[in-house]
C-alpha cells in the first residue's frame, strides 16, 4: 500500500508542475497578447483536415499540404491555396 500511495504522490506532483507551466504561459499570453493559450470551455479548433505535412512561417502562417495542394492559412483565419500539383511528401517554410 505504501508503494502506491508514493507513486500516486509523485505522479500528481509531476501533473500539477505541469498544469502550473500551462497556466504560467497562458497568464503571460493573456498579458502581452490579450489572447489566451486555452479557451474558457477548453475546446479545441481544428484549423485544417487531411493534413500530411505541415510548417509554421516566422511571421505565423501555418503552411500544410493534403499532397496534392499546398495551403496557407494566414494569422486571422483566411485559408488560400499556394499550389496544385501531385505527390507532395514533405513542405519546408524557409522564411
Amino acid at each position: 500500500m505504501h508503494c502506491i500511495a508514493v507513486f500516486l504522490q509523485h505522479g500528481m506532483f509531476r501533473y500539477r508542475l505541469l498544469r502550473t507551466f500551462v497556466y504560467f504561459f497562458n497568464f503571460l499570453s493573456m498579458m502581452f497578447s490579450g489572447k489566451p493559450l486555452i479557451s474558457a470551455d477548453g475546446s479545441e479548433k481544428q484549423l485544417a483536415t487531411n493534413v500530411l505535412s505541415w510548417d509554421i512561417s516566422s511571421t505565423g502562417q501555418i503552411v500544410n499540404t493534403d499532397g496534392r495542394s499546398i495551403y496557407c492559412c494566414a494569422a486571422d483565419g483566411t485559408v488560400a491555396t499556394v499550389t496544385d500539383s501531385e505527390l507532395i511528401e514533405k513542405i519546408v517554410v524557409l522564411s
